[in-house]
């Protein structure tokens, strides 16, 4: 037997390769593999998703949770003067 170069069988070795690949491939980079077009669309559904979380925190942060340090804040200070007039 003597040793075969890649230059002398590319047949061969192109397919032991897809063999190989293919086994070791996701099911996911095996539908992007498939389907190449659909990449930008991932990004942008991946941007616009993290896009109305941060609106919707900012949201949420504003009109609820925000507001309540100011309220506790307040009657800090209002028990404070209400302790020095006593």
């Amino acid at each position: 037997m003597s040793l075969t170069l890649a230059w002398e069988h590319p047949i061969i070795l192109s397919e032991e390769a897809t063999k190989l690949g293919s086994k070791s491939r996701t099911k996911q980079s095996n539908k992007l593999n498939r389907m190449p077009q659909l990449i930008p669309f991932y990004f942008l559904n991946q941007l616009s998703f993290s896009f109305l979380t941060l609106l919707i925190l900012i949201y949420v942060f504003s009109k609820y949770i925000l507001p309540l340090f100011t309220f506790q804040q307040v009657i800090r200070m209002y028990i404070t003067k209400l302790s020095k007039k006593a």
